[in-house]
C-alpha cells in the first residue's frame, strides 16, 4: 500500500505537502500493489484529531463497482474503504481511493498521518490483513521546489521523476502540473532549469 498527498491522477508518491494552513482541505490518495483477488477492503489511518478532520472516502478503481464507506473517526482513527454488492473483484495494482482531510485550528507547524493497515477481503469470505505504516507530513513551510517526492530534498529521484514527465502538455493524458514549475502548460526547458536551479538543495 501506498499514500499520496498530491491530487493529481496516479501515485506520485508525495510524502509532504507544504504551505498547510488551518481551514484547508488536503486530499490523502491510497494506492495498492499485488492485491489479491478482492472484493473489498478496509485501510486503518491514524491522524492528530486536534490538528486534522477527516472527511468522506471516494472510491477508487481497484475494484469495480465498490461502494465506499467511512467509518466515524474516533480518537485520531478513521477505517475506509467498501464492497461490491455484485461480488466484482479486483486485483494488482491499483487505486483504492482518496479522503479529504480539513486542517483543523489546532494544526501547528507540522503534523502526521499514517496509513497503518489494510485488510483484503477476498471471495469466498476470506479476510487478509497487511499491517505497515506509510507516514504523510504536513507543514506549514512552504514546498521545496523541486521536491517532487516529498521527502525534503531535490536530488536523482526528483530528477527522474521530471524526466518521466518532460514533454508533456496540459490536457494530454500523463499531464502533471506539479512538474510544470512555470505554469506554462507544458513541462519543458523552462522547467528543467528551475529545477536544475534547485538541484541539491535541502
Amino acid at each position: 500500500m501506498s499514500l499520496d498527498l498530491d491530487p493529481a491522477d496516479g501515485d506520485q508518491a508525495r510524502k509532504t505537502q507544504g504551505g498547510v494552513k488551518p481551514g484547508q482541505n488536503v486530499t490523502v490518495q491510497l494506492f495498492v500493489k499485488g492485491a489479491p483477488a478482492v472484493t473489498g477492503y478496509t485501510v486503518r489511518l491514524e491522524y492528530d484529531p486536534k490538528a486534522l478532520r477527516p472527511g468522506s472516502f471516494a472510491a477508487g478503481t481497484l475494484v469495480p463497482g465498490l461502494i465506499g464507506l467511512t467509518n466515524p473517526a474516533s480518537a485520531g482513527v478513521v477505517e475506509v474503504g467498501g464492497g461490491s454488492l455484485a461480488g466484482t473483484t479486483g486485483s494488482g495494482d491499483g487505486y483504492l481511493g482518496s479522503i479529504p482531510f480539513q486542517v483543523q485550528e489546532g494544526f501547528s507547524k507540522q503534523t502526521y498521518l499514517a496509513a497503518t493497515q489494510v485488510v483484503f477481503r477476498q471471495a469466498g469470505g476470506v479476510q487478509r490483513t497487511v499491517q505497515q505504516r506509510i507516514l504523510g507530513r504536513l507543514t506549514e513551510e512552504e514546498a521545496l521546489t523541486g521536491d517532487f517526492t516529498g521527502d525534503g530534498n531535490v536530488n536523482f529521484d526528483d530528477f527522474f521523476a521530471f524526466a518521466f514527465a518532460f514533454g508533456s502538455k496540459r490536457g494530454e493524458p500523463g499531464f502533471n502540473p506539479v512538474f510544470d514549475l512555470d505554469n506554462s502548460g507544458a513541462v519543458d526547458f523552462n522547467d528543467f532549469f528551475l529545477f536544475a536551479n534547485a538541484f541539491g538543495k535541502t
